[in-house]
C-alpha cells in the first residue's frame, strides 16, 4: 500500500500515502462514505447529504453542522496528504475529486 489511500470504516481511520493516519469522528466517516459513492467530480446536494447523515428528521441546523464536519474532514485529509480534494460548490453542495488513487473499503458500513 505504498502510495494508495484508504478508509477503514471499522476503525474510522483514513490512511494516506506513506501510511499517515487520520482518525475520523463517526460523522466525518459517514460523510466520507456518502461522498465516495459519487462519481469523481459529481456534486452532492446539501439536502441529499443531510438526509443521508441524519435520516428523515433533518435538524434545522444540519447545513451549518455539515459545514463544520466538512472543514474538519478537509483538514484531516490535507494533514495526511490524501490524493483527493473535498470542495464546496456554492449554493449546491460538495464534491470529492481525484478518486482515482483512493480505495474505500466499505464491506459492512450502512450508508
Amino acid at each position: 500500500m505504498p502510495n494508495n489511500s484508504f478508509f477503514d470504516p471499522h476503525t474510522l481511520r483514513l490512511v494516506g500515502p506513506n501510511n499517515r493516519v487520520a482518525l475520523l469522528s463517526p460523522q466525518e466517516a459517514r460523510v466520507a462514505a456518502i461522498l465516495a459513492d459519487f462519481t469523481d467530480g459529481d456534486v452532492v446536494d446539501h439536502q441529499y447529504l443531510a438526509e443521508k447523515v441524519y435520516g428523515h428528521s433533518v435538524p434545522r441546523h444540519a447545513k451549518n453542522t455539515l459545514r463544520i464536519v466538512m472543514l474538519k474532514l478537509r483538514r484531516k485529509m490535507r494533514a495526511i496528504d490524501c490524493p483527493f480534494e473535498l470542495t464546496s460548490v456554492y449554493g449546491k453542495g460538495y464534491r470529492l475529486s481525484s478518486l482515482s488513487q483512493l480505495t474505500f473499503q466499505f464491506e459492512d458500513m450502512n450508508v
